[in-house]
């Protein structure tokens, strides 16, 4: 009788079946990890799977599938969850309170089914899978997103769910009990902020410091990333109408028994359900978050009690509420009062790349105020500026000639964009950018770079790729920096900066005029129709670079002078072009606000 090969779902050692020898690894990542951590050669035939997803037409399908999904999955959602709390609530107000993190969730378990499909034969593999005691259930959609996007056991949960359902009573069941939770790190800033107390005094520091009474704020700033200068700004010049909210932190009851009867309504199968809809609801019994089930009506009522203090209170500015389910709950509540929310777009841009992440955002919110660009696709989108802090003072000192500014690359992408570029099987491109980038440069040049690696701890809940393992040729060349100071404060101290992705970064270096050039993989970031010109006037200017070879050779070029290239009349008609269409001032945000409260 043949032997079976053994089917490896994560890295997670203390589920393997003892002996491994054979074996197939059904996310790259794991065999990432596998060889990052020297375990490959304990193995003597290793087959890993090839990511499905591998074009544009591939990212689209999927995420039309996940689209489809959401809307058919709010409406039975919004139903089961009036069932177990009694309410008649509208269905737009669950599907703002289950907020972004709910596409997330359909996204992580459809990417895990998807594979499942594809790879696992019961009749060639064998594996062993976690018992049912072992599993985790979220207190929220952030815990969700942790655990099964980005840990191993939360990747085996998922497996064992599936083999349960489809395969159930032919594989050994392993009991390792609750170990996500155990691994969970939460630091003393976090534990201050769930202190009761915590926001009593707070907000009597706002009074004090700002004159803000509770009573006479208009527009109330909940999760919004403004400078504390924008946000002085906005105080003073509304009379202090405009003000931070201060909303509770919900304290989960960690006591608080999980209630099955609400779990099984949950998870009930409708008639016309297909394969990954039996999957998709058979799991959220084991994983949908307490928030919406056991603590919901303790949430609800600490929040109302919260909200019902805000008496003239007729706008809530929000940007946070996409990652942030206390807050997209507390929204909701207050569109119920009649309180509107204003979403303000974070510090990138989301809407050029392919997929629907920004129409799911703009849909959710009542305007959506843009950090510059315009579109006509929906009213709701207003052309505004930004209140984050792009900029740092440019200081007088040079520490680096040439700053690399690598940023970090997801093992899991948590939506279907373009804008995830960095993620998942696209994950590995930049580097493959990269070494090409790096290759094409002398060896003197090479020296001369800075190599300030993307601060991993501050998402040490994110599975990653380690790009440097890659570079482990090439990293002797490169000064290696130490993260002990902001990536602001490093690229006000450069000459040149060079940065490797697209997101926050290359937007805070040429907002501080400082000489920039960032790459842009077309195979990965991949743009929608409507903003396909996007990155036109960059490309044209030099700024962003589109190919490796090319993108050296330009580096030679300028890097004895970078200044007399940033200055030329090209680069600066792409650069000023670029801003102008996308980036708008901070008075333009501050000016819209104002004019509410008047």
């Amino acid at each position: 009788m043949k032997t079976k090969k053994k089917f490896i779902v994560s890295s997670l050692k203390e589920i393997w079946i003892d002996g491994l020898k054979n074996i197939f690894i059904s996310d790259p990542y794991v065999f990432h990890v596998l060889e990052r951590e020297n375990r490959i050669k304990t193995f003597d035939v290793i087959d890993v799977a090839e990511y499905l997803r591998k074009t544009k037409d591939d990212l689209l399908s999927d995420s039309d599938f996940i689209d489809e999904k959401y809307l058919i999955y709010s409406k039975i959602i919004f139903k089961k969850l009036n069932k177990i709390h009694n309410k008649d609530y509208e269905m737009f107000f669950w599907k703002k309170s289950l907020s972004m993190g709910f596409i997330r969730n359909i996204t992580a378990f459809y990417n895990a089914f998807k594979i499942f499909e594809e790879y696992f034969n019961p009749e060639l593999f064998d594996c062993n899978i976690l018992s049912k005691s072992s599993y985790f259930i979220p207190n929220d959609f952030e815990d969700h997103r942790s655990y099964f996007q980005n840990s191993d056991i939360g990747q085996e949960q998922l497996f064992s769910i599936y083999i349960n359902l489809f395969y159930p009573d032919r594989f050994n069941q392993i009991d390792l009990k609750n170990r996500f939770k155990s691994e969970k790190k939460i630091n003393w800033n976090q534990k201050l902020r769930k202190k009761r107390w915590f926001y009593s005094l707070k907000s009597l520091f706002y009074k004090l410091r700002f004159g803000i009474h509770k009573k006479n704020i208009s527009i109330g700033v909940l999760g919004a990333y403004f400078s504390k200068n924008n946000l002085s700004r906005l105080i003073d010049r509304s009379n202090r109408k405009i003000a931070p909210l201060i909303s509770p932190n919900y304290i989960f009851k960690s006591k608080l028994n999980l209630n099955s009867t609400y779990r099984d309504i949950l998870s009930e199968n409708e008639d016309n359900f297909d394969k990954f809809d039996e999957f998709f609801f058979s799991a959220l019994k084991y994983s949908f978050p307490k928030a919406f089930l056991e603590d919901y009506i303790n949430i609800e009522t600490t929040f109302n009690n919260s909200l019902n203090q805000f008496k003239a209170l007729k706008y809530i500015v929000s940007e946070n509420w996409i990652s942030n389910t206390q807050n997209s709950i507390y929204l909701s509540l207050a569109k119920r009062k009649s309180i509107k929310h204003i979403s303000n777009e974070h510090n990138c841009f989301f809407h050029p790349y392919a997929g629907s992440y920004i129409k799911h955002i703009v849909d959710m919110s009542d305007f959506y105020l843009t950090l510059g660009w315009e579109s006509d696709s929906n009213p709701k989108i207003i052309r505004s500026g930004s209140l984050f802090p792009f900029s740092t003072t440019k200081s007088n000192k040079i520490n680096h000639n040439i700053l690399f500014v690598a940023g970090a690359l997801a093992a899991k992408a948590t939506h279907h964009t373009g804008a995830y570029g960095y993620s998942e099987e696209k994950a590995l491109g930049t580097v493959e950018f990269n070494i090409s980038f790096f290759n094409s440069l002398s060896k003197s040049t090479l020296k001369e770079i800075t190599y300030r690696g993307y601060p991993t701890k501050k998402i040490s809940h994110l599975q990653l790729f380690y790009k440097e393992f890659y570079y482990q040729n090439i990293l002797k060349y490169f000064n290696i920096d130490s993260n002990s100071d902001s990536a602001k404060k490093q690229m006000s101290e450069s000459n040149l900066v060079i940065v490797d992705y697209i997101s926050t970064a290359h937007l805070e270096s040429i907002l501080m005029d400082i000489p920039t050039i960032f790459f842009w993989d077309r195979d990965s970031y991949y743009l929608n129709q409507e903003f396909k010109d996007f990155f036109k006037p960059l490309i044209e200017a030099g700024i962003c670079q589109t190919n490796s070879v090319d993108a050296a050779a330009l580096i030679e070029k300028i890097k004895d002078n970078p200044k007399d290239w940033w200055s030329s009349p090209k680069v600066q008609k792409g650069k000023h072009t670029f801003i102008k269409t996308n980036l708008g001032e901070p008075s333009d945000m501050i000016n819209y606000l104002v004019n509410l409260t008047n």
